[in-house]
């Protein structure tokens, strides 16, 4: 700075301590200077780091829905599984059934057969 700008002239006695007072600002103003740098940087950082932790929260939110996803689509094919495999054992048994009961009839035909043809020719006439 200039000490005339200041109204100070270079013989004066004040001068010396215009000067001080001139660095001292011009310290301030540097110190402020900086400051304003170093927080500008800080709040750079911060935002980076907030981008990041973004990206990874939805990486991670973008796994872990695949992951439920995946479990989830198991969890339908196998309770599919378990609805066909029902039904075939339901239609087998069935069968089975409708089988047993043919060969018991088949079984049992003859000798109801026999039984009426035994019933119809000892017929007695009522007395």
């Amino acid at each position: 700075m200039n000490n005339e700008r200041i109204g100070l002239k270079v013989g004066d006695r004040a001068a010396p301590d215009a000067n001080k007072t001139a660095d001292t600002v011009r310290l301030l103003l540097s110190a402020e200077a900086e400051a304003a740098e170093r927080i500008q940087q800080a709040r750079k950082q911060r935002e980076e780091r907030v981008r990041q932790a973004v990206v990874e929260a939805e990486k991670e939110i973008a796994v872990y829905r695949a992951q439920r996803e995946a479990s989830y689509r198991e969890a339908q094919a196998e309770l599919a599984g378990a609805t066909e495999e029902t039904a075939r054992s339901l239609q087998l048994r069935a069968e089975q059934l409708i089988k047993s009961d043919q060969d018991l009839i088949a079984n049992r035909r003859q000798a109801a057969v026999e039984a009426l043809v035994q019933t119809v020719v000892q017929c007695e006439p009522d007395s």
